[in-house]
């Protein structure tokens, strides 16, 4: 790789990660509105809205982790096949959530089309984006991709301004629309990242399967904690208790934004020099990926020790009773941050 090549490629990393705070700014001017505009009910059915667009994740079974391992390997013959099983996979459980929207219909069961319809679709629309930022990261698109965020991220900011007219529709509205931007904008754009065919052979299942179940299995329980627990909170008490916890759930999504970006930074060469059994030099990279997250770590904790309290009391003095529960769950994050292993 020549100077300028390697030139621009730390640049376009370095672009990547002010983008993701930039990202992460417009995620809490967001939620600024949100937390000024709507009460803790209205704040709880928010809250639902995104756990059910989580919960859909846990669906995916392992294929986007695999996916992603097989990209960033890039020595890989099938790589076009295992693209369209992933979309194919994704056609599958757009079917299966209209089958059980059709079924419950019939059965005159009771569903709420927020969480079921909007969320259930909005999270396969998800799932497709984050395969499509997987696929730009592991071929070292990040220029490309870093467009892609600018461009949806502030369009769906400016949806920010249907909240005074529509209240939670408005609201609704801009946490769907930045998915189906992205994959509208993406698929126009990059014709090679488009399926082909409807595929879902059996040996491409398996080869993404055997890269991706085990970490997908040691990343799920993590959703599967907080599915049990919103879902919990509202079923035991109700939406407005988890409007109160809403700032925990705001706070979480933001800590985790920076190590989340470092991750799909450090992630793709670390496969190609695990699977090139460089391992000397593998350990360097650990070094500084490790080296670089405690560098995240340290201010922010003692920002959210110090200074979040004063912040909440001046702009959202209701909100205060949010702020023991973040100091609860801060510790368990920071222990799961810096003991899980870099992973997708």
């Amino acid at each position: 790789m020549s100077f300028t090549n390697l030139k621009i490629n730390i640049n376009a990393k370095i672009a990547y990660v002010i983008i993701n705070i930039v990202v992460g700014f417009l995620g809490f001017l967001k939620a600024f509105v949100f937390l000024t505009y709507f009460n803790f009910v209205e704040l709880g059915v928010i809250t639902l809205l995104n756990t059910t667009i989580m919960l859909v994740s846990i669906f995916q079974l392992g294929l986007l982790n695999g996916g992603y391992r097989i990209y960033s390997i890039g020595d890989v013959k099938e790589i076009k096949n295992i693209n369209n099983t992933i979309n194919t996979y994704f056609l599958i459980l757009s079917v299966g959530l209209i089958l059980y929207i059709s079924i419950s219909y019939l059965l005159e069961f009771k569903i709420n089309p927020v969480y079921v319809i909007i969320g259930g679709f909005t999270g396969v629309a998800t799932l497709s984006k984050n395969w499509l930022t997987n696929m730009l990261i592991a071929k070292s698109r990040l220029k490309e991709l870093n467009k892609l965020n600018v461009i949806t991220n502030f369009i769906s900011v400016l949806f920010l301004i249907l909240i005074p007219y529509f209240n939670l529709v408005g609201a609704i509205v801009t946490i769907v629309v930045p998915s189906f931007l992205f994959l509208t904008i993406t698929f126009i754009k990059f014709k090679d990242f488009r399926p082909t065919e409807i595929s879902f052979k059996r040996s491409d299942i398996r080869l993404i399967l055997i890269s991706g179940f085990i970490p997908f299995l040691a990343g799920i329980f993590d959703q599967i904690n907080i599915q049990i627990q919103n879902w919990s909170i509202k079923g035991v008490l109700s939406e407005e208790y988890l409007g109160k916890f809403y700032l925990v759930s705001l706070y979480i999504v933001l800590f985790m934004l920076i190590p989340k970006s470092l991750n799909n930074l450090f992630f793709p060469k670390a496969m190609r020099l695990y699977n090139q059994k460089e391992y000397p030099k593998l350990r360097i990279h650990l070094k500084k990926y490790y080296i670089s997250l405690l560098s995240y770590i340290i201010p922010v904790v003692l920002l959210t020790i110090y200074v979040m309290k004063p912040v909440i009391a001046f702009f959202f003095p209701e909100h205060l009773i949010g702020i023991r529960y973040v100091h609860i769950v801060l510790p368990g994050m920071l222990a799961i941050l810096l003991s899980a292993p870099m992973q997708i």
